[in-house]
């Protein structure tokens, strides 16, 4: 299989997305304990374990939540 190579762009993306769903302290720590980790380990999952399409879904879910509270 031919290796691919990120474009800086993509890779600015993916960044902006992780930085984006760290930001939200509240749900970093839900998701700690619901999984019944530290805070670090799913810090450290975000960043290495998690597709641009779960982020994708975590920041579309974070929108809609802003978008029914404010209504």
């Amino acid at each position: 299989m031919p290796v691919v190579k990120r474009s800086s762009k993509v890779i600015s993306l993916r960044q902006r997305m992780v930085d984006r769903v760290l930001a939200e302290k509240e749900l970093v720590q839900n998701l700690a304990h619901h999984l019944g980790v530290d805070v670090g380990t799913v810090k450290k999952w975000v960043v290495e374990c998690y597709s641009d399409d779960m982020l994708r879904s975590i920041l579309g879910d974070l929108a809609m939540a802003r978008k029914t509270r404010k209504r």
